[in-house]
């Protein structure tokens, strides 16, 4: 009888492998995204022995940062030295080298047999690999469980952490740079646990090795590597030399392919992760972890109950150097995630950006269930109405948990909640914080209208034909809202800065977007006291505008005020009569008008207004309707920009009578991003 429960036992790992494996494949929700490129870099290091794709038909666009984040081309390419490369970190392509070679021996390939890219083979590669690699990590968490729990409660916590967390939402999906990550990063924990339980010693070189490869893969992944570090070197001294001179030869090496083939010491990508955005710091931080749409607490909701169980039988922790690690490392984790441009981490479903913590919270849940044992242990049949009253809590925790994340992964409209409609979530972040429309409730509720914001050209009635198209266009750029925002803003810049050099606009998309939201911060016209918020927001708007480092590098302290007011007039195409501008000359001199109040002036201006118009409306449409630059996408340059601007002024400003908008709805690109 003993023999067939150790027989039994010994068959639980690979049975929550296999019954894992079955779920994740037969999710139908793919998330290629970032991907996209990474398995046709495994499959020229098969074919050709190199990182570039050049021997593939792609474009050759350099990405250029565009504060929040590139523009020109695909974003998972870069041109270096006249060559194309996957402009993300190569760590998981280099991994899935074997995976690849064995795929293609049935026919999968990211290349079609005319060498050219092939979309849906990546597609097919990254499902079956995506779920291999995380139902292998479910059966990792069911051996590191096993270390100090009975094989009953070890199997709960490996379902519950491959089905209830983002492991089964977003790492099983796609091949993201978290799914190769999280796995290396789950043998880590399990090499630690089993340290610390004594029952076998560690390896340094292997120990550095799995975190040095974690770089590799995604920088972030940094602040685990470190608190690694730091722990090995407080409690693992005697070994810290072999670990460190091991990490230091890997760095070595990843330092000379970077240079071999970028020229620097690290690839663009890694300087990426450099670029923090403080100001959103808080709105962020509580992004991450409450809203309804991004919020860890929110997606992964057992976590409260992990966190009950480490506070409530905090006597009975054991390892407790291990609970602290795991503490840190999560809050750093979400520290970090929030000072990111994009923190919301783009398209994706949840908290995409804190998977990489979900080893360390398998481990807090490890811990805690193991302290809620011995508790139950030292006080036998006194403490069942408590032990079964909080394990139901905990049920009900984990139900939920597993119930969101496989809407996540089952349900496609989860996914396409990102582009909306209403509104989508890359141009406008704060709809992550709309409990009306929460992510995970996707397939359950209404569809919503576009209808209320500069986006919401698009969303025309459904009934709408022909020339009727452009009258929503037309009517919400001329709208309050717009004018007073919208149009604002890129009056500013254009006051400001002129037209960017070598384009004949003067603001970028990404720009425009971060600079509108500034001024549409709690405003919604035909609320009481909406005007007064407006006014504020534009006084501090211009403000902060005057306050950034490339305003004061273009208008230096010395500048006199006759030479500001007339740099921005110059800006404005001379848009200020004489008197006017000797009015504003004399305000600043005199300290009347600050010169925020003064630029704010110039872009007010109604002759700056009135010869802005066409060339704003036409720049509106790319962004509305196309949602990109007028020179990236299938342009490469403004002479879709100009035709359209020449068409609109020839017209006299009449944008019906041009069919502006009309030719934008019913063009190849918008249809294709629309899915018509």
């Amino acid at each position: 009888m003993i023999t067939r429960i150790k027989k039994l036992e010994s068959l639980m790992g690979p049975l929550v492998f296999a019954l894992m494996l079955i779920v994740f494949l037969l999710s139908p929700v793919r998330q290629v995204t970032d991907s996209r490129y990474s398995m046709l870099l495994t499959q020229s290091l098969l074919d050709h022995g190199s990182f570039r794709l050049d021997h593939y038909a792609l474009p050759r666009h350099q990405p250029e940062w565009d504060q929040t984040y590139f523009r020109h081309g695909d974003y998972r390419l870069e041109a270096s030295r006249g060559h194309v490369y996957y402009y993300l970190p190569p760590g998981s392509s280099v991994l899935s080298v074997p995976f690849v070679a064995l795929l293609n021996l049935f026919g999968l390939s990211a290349v079609g047999d005319d060498n050219a890219y092939d979309h849906q083979g990546e597609v097919q590669i990254e499902a079956i690999l995506a779920a291999f690699l995380m139902a292998a990590l479910s059966c990792l968490f069911f051996y590191t469980a096993r270390l100090i729990l009975p094989t009953k409660w070890s199997v709960f916590v490996a379902l519950g952490g491959a089905l209830g967390t983002q492991v089964y939402s977003t790492a099983s999906r796609a091949l993201w740079s978290h799914t190769w990550g999280i796995l290396l990063l789950g043998i880590v924990v399990f090499l630690l646990l089993r340290l610390e339980a004594r029952q076998r010693g560690l390896t340094p070189v292997l120990l550095a090795s799995l975190l040095s490869w974690l770089y590799f893969i995604r920088p972030t992944f940094a602040v685990s590597i470190l608190a690694v570090t730091v722990y090995f070197f407080l409690f693992q001294r005697r070994l810290f030399p072999r670990y460190a001179v091991t990490g230091t030869l890997w760095l070595m090496v990843f330092a000379l392919y970077s240079w071999t083939h970028f020229g620097q010491l690290l690839p663009s990508y890694y300087y990426l992760a450099s670029r923090f955005a403080p100001d959103h710091f808080r709105e962020a931080l509580a992004a991450n972890l409450i809203s309804p749409s991004r919020g860890l607490l929110i997606y992964v909701p057992i976590l409260l109950f992990v966190a009950f169980l480490l506070v409530r039988h905090r006597r009975q922790l054991v390892h407790r150097r291990l609970v602290w690690l795991s503490l840190i490392i999560i809050t750093a984790d979400v520290l970090v995630v929030s000072v990111f441009p994009v923190w919301w981490a783009g398209h994706c479903f949840g908290p995409r950006f804190l998977t990489g913590s979900v080893p360390w919270f398998v481990l807090l849940g490890t811990l805690g269930l193991r302290a809620s044992l011995t508790w139950r242990g030292e006080r036998a049949s006194n403490s069942l109405a408590g032990w079964r009253a909080q394990f139901a809590f905990g049920a009900a925790l984990l139900v939920s948990s597993v119930f969101i994340n496989a809407n996540g992964a089952i349900h496609q409209a989860t996914w396409e909640w990102n582009e909306g409609p209403p509104l989508d979530v890359d141009l406008y972040p704060a709809r992550a914080w709309d409990w009306r429309q929460p992510q995970f409730l996707a397939m359950y509720l209404p569809t919503p209208r576009r209808a209320y914001s500069w986006q919401g050209w698009s969303g025309a009635n459904a009934g709408c034909r022909e020339v009727k198209h452009g009258d929503p266009s037309a009517a919400f750029f001329l709208s309050i809202e717009f004018q007073e925002n919208g149009y604002l803003a890129y009056l500013m810049r254009k006051a400001a800065y002129g037209d960017i050099p070598g384009t004949p606009v003067p603001v970028r998309l990404a720009d425009f977007l971060q600079d509108m939201s500034e001024l549409r911060q709690e405003v919604v016209v035909g609320q009481d006291g909406w005007q007064q918020k407006l006014e504020v927001n534009k006084r501090a708007f211009a403000a902060g505008f005057t306050s950034r480092p490339e305003f004061a590098a273009a208008y230096p302290q010395s500048i006199t005020p006759e030479g500001f007011t007339d740099a921005l007039n110059a800006n404005s195409g001379g848009a200020l009569s004489q008197a006017e501008r000797d009015a504003l000359v004399s305000e600043l001199k005199n300290g009347v008008k600050t010169r925020a109040q003064v630029l704010k002036a110039v872009a007010e201006d109604a002759d700056m207004r009135q010869q802005e118009f066409n060339r704003a409306f036409v720049l509106m449409l790319y962004f509305a309707y196309l949602r990109r630059d007028p020179d990236t996408g299938p342009e490469t340059d403004f002479g879709g920009y100009n035709f359209w601007l020449n068409k609109l002024n020839e017209s006299g400003g009449d944008q019906r009578r041009a069919e502006m908008a009309r030719a934008f709805i019913q063009s190849v690109e918008y249809r294709k991003r629309c899915g018509q």
